[in-house]
C-alpha cells in the first residue's frame, strides 16, 4: 500500500511540474531553499565583481563640492543622480582593466538631467564597447482607464550596440525570489498581477 501511495504522489508531482502549476513551483522552490540552507554558505565566484553605489560612494560628492580643484575626478559623481559620464568612465576603466563584460543595474530610460553632452559621453562609450555592455530594462506596471497597463522601459541609447538586461524577477508564493527573468524573455511576459513581480535592486 505504501509503495502505491508513493507512486501516486510521484505521478501527481510529475504532472504538476510538467504543466508548470504555481503550487508545484512554490514547493520546488521551498525544497531548493531547504537544501541550500543545509548545504551552508559558499564562497562567491571570484570572476564576478560588484561595483556598488552605496552610502560611501554617494557621499564622495562632498569632497568635490568642498575642494573641487583637489578632487576633480569626483565631479561626475558630485550629486545623485550621477552623471552618465560617470558610467561611461566606469565602463571604460573596467573593460580596459580586463573585465569581459559590464552590466549596469541602473535604469537609464530618460535623458540625462545634465543635458545632451552628458548623454553623448555615454553614447560614445557604448558605440565603442557596446557589445560588452548590458544595460537594465524593465517592465513597468500601472493602472489606466480600461485596465492595467504594461510598458517596457528601455535605455535611451537605441542607436548604440548594447545588450538589454531585464531586471524584473518573478516572486514565488512565499515572497522569495528564486527565478531569473529568462523564461519571460523567451516566452513573452505572461498576464500576471504586478505584485507577482519584483524589481532587481537598482
Amino acid at each position: 500500500m505504501g509503495h502505491l501511495l508513493m507512486g501516486v504522489w510521484a505521478t501527481l508531482g510529475g504532472i504538476a511540474i510538467a504543466i508548470d502549476m504555481p503550487i508545484a513551483r512554490t514547493m520546488e522552490g521551498i525544497a531548493q531553499s531547504f537544501m541550500l540552507a543545509m548545504r551552508g554558505p559558499v564562497a562567491p565566484p571570484s570572476e564576478v565583481i560588484i561595483l556598488a553605489i552605496d552610502e560611501e560612494s554617494l557621499s564622495q560628492g562632498e569632497f568635490y563640492q568642498s575642494r573641487p580643484q583637489e578632487y576633480p575626478q569626483l565631479e561626475p559623481i558630485q550629486a545623485w543622480p550621477f552623471q552618465r559620464r560617470a558610467y561611461a568612465l566606469a565602463i571604460e576603466q573596467l573593460l580596459e582593466a580586463g573585465a569581459e563584460a559590464v552590466a549596469i543595474d541602473v535604469l537609464l530610460v530618460d535623458p540625462s538631467s545634465y543635458g545632451e553632452t552628458d548623454d553623448a559621453a555615454l553614447a560614445q562609450t557604448l558605440e565603442r564597447y557596446g557589445d560588452r555592455v548590458v544595460l537594465a530594462s524593465a517592465y513597468e506596471f500601472s493602472s489606466a482607464t480600461g485596465g492595467a497597463l504594461t510598458q517596457l522601459l528601455t535605455p535611451v541609447y537605441p542607436e548604440t550596440a548594447f545588450t538589454p538586461g531585464l531586471i524584473n524577477v518573478p516572486v514565488d508564493g512565499d515572497t522569495r525570489i528564486r527565478q531569473l527573468p529568462q523564461r519571460f524573455i523567451e516566452d513573452g511576459l505572461p498576464e500576471t498581477a504586478p505584485e507577482a513581480f519584483s524589481m532587481a535592486a537598482l
